[in-house]
């Protein structure tokens, strides 16, 4: 059990209280990695929503009016002290969702960063600029929903909470309900901090009811969520009464295109990331186009890099985890026996699997058309989709036919070509080689992965609202 957080595994984060709710619904949590239970949280009421929203609507007009440097100040606490309790953390995130735990003491150190970069940006930020006759102001936008995802369970809160509450917004964070315990420290940490009552308010419970009930709320003025393309859907449904602002990170079913001429030496670094968190990850590069020139090849050395695998529990330095959940893998599973009925062959490397758990062996799927569902869907689990192409025209078409556009990938020497490529593909983010992203820029999606952008000034930008005055 987890026991850190077992005392409040009843209770809501409510205007600077831990507020027990009167639901008698129970939301078990169970460990991946071997499907025991690990703690309990409540399925909160509309009644819990209902006094998160109006403890933050209550402290919005003292927040919103405090100064840049003060909201800093507690920001800059929240780091000491979540940098105090990294380790705790960073344990949680991997007893809760299954990530190995060597992968995610790295992550932390990516996230302390993350903070670090959005402090800055905070601060060299200028919240009223005056000039000969009129004066442009950015407003906080106001009462923020903060719906978040269970692949990174604390990344994904931070990089939206910092520059909510930097804005001068407060919030409302509903925290995925298959890892409630690292955000529930996220609460213990605002709660030692003293930050001002209703600034913060964080609410348990399932999606479908508290998310659901949330971003159709009137008194809620922004919803920012990162999840399925359908549930995107919904919330845009239900914010249209009050025309409440939504931003949205969705899916993803990134291609990544193998040039001629690339270089051999990038494949196990290319098979590594895709097995990142059982390749759990909206970005991850789960459609790889190959010149058909060197199509064999690819294919042989990829199953090599997957047979080097390990699958096993958190604590064991694997190189891979499981699946987060029973239905998860599930839906892995019924992906890559829908592929093998529409004709395609499947390849699975002959790696153990644990005996409890949710685990599925890395598998690469070839003799496939573009049209076919495990290359058209996110599967949102370790299911390569290799296809081969003639052209380079041929593979950008492949590449940008797809609902998703949220990142791409190219593999070549010639960097001009892997330009030319990289400018006329459909997705906002894109890596030549193995090249590494910014967190001063922002992240966003083309088409249906997405509205709005996180990170950088942009992500900043997305909490304020700006208002001239002239004379």
């Amino acid at each position: 059990m987890v026991k850190y957080n077992l005392r409040k595994d009843k209770y809501n984060y409510i205007n600077a209280f831990w507020q027990k709710s009167d639901s008698n619904e129970i939301i078990n949590v169970y460990n991946p990695s071997d499907g025991s239970v690990l703690g309990e949280i409540i399925n909160s009421t509309y009644t819990d929503v209902d006094l998160a929203i109006k403890a933050a609507k209550d402290a919005l007009i003292g927040w919103e009016r405090s100064s840049k440097e003060y909201r800093i100040n507690y920001l800059e606490k929240f780091l000491k002290e979540y940098e105090k309790r990294i380790k705790e953390i960073g344990f949680i995130i991997s007893l809760e969702l299954g990530y190995p735990l060597k992968d995610v003491e790295k992550d932390q150190a990516d996230m302390i960063n993350q903070i670090l970069t959005n402090l800055h940006i905070l601060k060299e930020f200028e919240f009223e600029n005056k000039n000969k006759n009129h004066t442009k102001i950015y407003e906080p936008y106001g009462v923020c929903g903060l719906i978040t995802p269970w692949n990174y369970p604390i990344y994904t809160i931070l990089r939206k909470l910092i520059f909510a509450l930097g804005a001068g917004c407060t919030v409302i964070l509903k925290p995925a309900e298959l890892t409630p315990f690292s955000a529930l420290i996220i609460a213990e940490i605002i709660d030692e901090i003293k930050l001002p009552k209703g600034v913060f308010n964080l609410i348990n419970g399932y999606g479908k009811d508290c998310g659901n009930y949330l971003s159709q709320h009137k008194d809620i003025d922004l919803i920012s969520f990162t999840g399925s393309i359908e549930v995107g859907k919904k919330i845009i449904t239900n914010s249209a009464n009050s025309i409440k602002k939504v931003i949205l990170e969705l899916g993803g079913k990134s291609p990544l295109i193998l040039c001629n001429d690339m270089d051999f030496k990038n494949i196990p670094k290319i098979a590594k990331n895709f097995l990142l968190n059982t390749s759990q990850v909206c970005t991850v590069k789960s459609r790889i186009y190959v010149d058909q020139r060197i199509y064999s090849r690819v294919v042989k050395q990829f199953k090599k890099e997957f047979n080097k695998s390990i699958l096993d529990k958190f604590n064991k330095n694997p190189t891979i985890g499981p699946l987060i959940s029973q239905l998860q893998k599930n839906k892995v599973t019924d992906f890559i026996k829908s592929a093998e009925k529409e004709g395609a062959k499947v390849w699975q490397s002959s790696v153990n699997v644990p005996t409890d758990g949710y685990f599925v062996r890395p598998t690469i799927i070839t003799n496939l058309n573009n049209k076919m569902r495990v290359v058209q869907k996110e599967i949102f689990g370790p299911v390569l989709c290799i296809i081969p192409f003639k052209t380079i025209d041929e593979a950008l078409e492949f590449a940008n036919d797809s609902e998703y556009g949220l990142s791409a990938s190219v593999q070549t020497n010639d960097l001009v070509l892997a330009k030319s490529i990289s400018r006329n593909l459909q997705a906002g983010t894109i890596t030549i080689n193995n090249s590494h992203t910014n967190r001063n820029n922002p992240k966003m999606g083309f088409k249906q992965s997405g509205l709005g952008y996180e990170n950088g000034l942009e992500g900043l930008l997305e909490y304020l609202k700006i208002k001239v005055i002239y004379w």
